[in-house]
């Protein structure tokens, strides 16, 4: 009886899809797929080979993210200094007609 419980609290528990980690439990109802060892191994390499691809396009868009934050804050300098430029021409024009 104890057992036929725990088989229908652990069913209970895959019922929720597939972010269930209780991967030590087989349930009758549970389809069990056999690979052979080169299938796994492959399995194996391209999950590797993912992680280090999200990992490198992760690294390239942080970069990219700080070029653009800088290019930003270029953007304002210029934008400050052509207003700074705009100001002097101003009193200097402003100068000459007092003259």
């Amino acid at each position: 009886m104890e057992n036929m419980e725990m088989v229908i609290n652990k069913i209970m528990d895959k019922k929720d899809g597939y972010a269930y980690s209780g991967d030590d439990f087989v349930a009758p109802t549970d389809i069990m797929v056999t690979i052979t060892l080169h299938e796994y191994r492959e399995l194996v390499a391209r999950n590797s080979y993912t992680d280090d691809e999200i990992r490198r396009l992760r690294k390239k868009c942080e970069e990219l993210e700080k070029e653009n934050k800088e290019l930003k804050e270029s953007s304002k300098d210029k934008e400050t200094l052509a207003d700074i430029k705009v100001v002097i021409s101003e009193l200097m024009s402003a100068k000459g007609k007092k003259e």
